[in-house]
């Protein structure tokens, strides 16, 4: 693709997934970028306004040439007719470079899940390179009541957090919220919820319909936090036992053989 120059002017802002910017960062990068750009920015014309350029990847480049008083940047003009959802799914990749806090990541994955709602988690994973049990926390926020969210948004609780007081009914979220912002911790939170909240539905197995076969998890009254526990606790076994050269069979004779703790 070739590389052009665009002046400042003709960049206008488009909507963006990162709320804030960090100001130390911003200064450092102005400086960088008066001396050498080292990666253009990525942006389309605008359908609205002929002749002016609508960014899609690199606003922090953008605006750090712009609180420096640069009047020209180094781009790259999209050839391809983007989608909102393409758009947002671009801005989620290039950001993973400099990392968005979790309430803008939060937002960012809502709003393209919105704008795609035929988008499946396992697909959003490949695409970002973020796992599909992050992503489960980034998506419980329509679970959660405003105080929740605010006290997210400012920081004040972290995406752990959320998640797990997003399990419980909305009347005991205040009070699990309460406690959070009292010191608990994450795990004291979890044991309250779990001591405290009506129980969840448990199951004696769990069956998940994979590509090649079923993924099974049995025992006794199992919640979908223990089948989470344990599948973590079986991929750590498949991986040893492939890092040490054995084959499926050889692996469960020895599970049998030794059962874990």
């Amino acid at each position: 693709m070739e590389i052009i120059r665009i002046p400042l002017s003709k960049i206008v802002r488009s909507e963006n997934i990162r709320c804030s910017y960090d100001d130390g960062y911003l200064q450092a990068l102005g400086d960088s970028l008066a001396i050498h750009q080292d990666y253009p920015i990525i942006v389309q014309e605008s359908k609205e306004r002929p002749g002016f350029y609508v960014v899609l990847d690199g606003f922090q480049r953008v605006e750090a040439a712009k609180r420096k008083g640069l009047a020209e940047l180094d781009a790259i003009v999209s050839d391809h007719a983007l989608s909102p959802a393409d758009i947002t799914l671009l801005q989620l990749r290039t950001t993973l470079r400099k990392d968005l806090d979790p309430y803008e990541r939060s937002e960012a994955i809502m709003k393209l899940k919105a704008q795609a709602p035929d988008l499946t988690n396992t697909q959003i994973s490949k695409d970002t390179g973020m796992s599909s049990t992050v992503l489960t926390h980034l998506t419980c926020g329509d679970k959660c009541i405003p105080a929740v969210q605010e006290a997210f948004r400012l920081g004040k609780i972290g995406l752990s957090d959320r998640y797990t007081i997003s399990q419980v009914s909305k009347p005991e979220q205040e009070r699990l919220l309460a406690l959070k912002l009292s010191g608990a911790t994450r795990n004291q939170i979890a044991g309250e919820r779990k001591r405290k909240n009506e129980p969840a539905a448990t199951v004696t197995k769990i069956k998940y319909p994979a590509s090649k076969g079923s993924v099974i998890v049995s025992g006794d009254a199992l919640s979908i936090d223990d089948g989470i526990e344990l599948l973590s606790q079986a991929m750590k076994a498949l991986t040893n036992a492939r890092d040490k050269g054995l084959d499926a069979a050889c692996a469960m004779r020895l599970w049998k053989a030794k059962p874990a703790s």
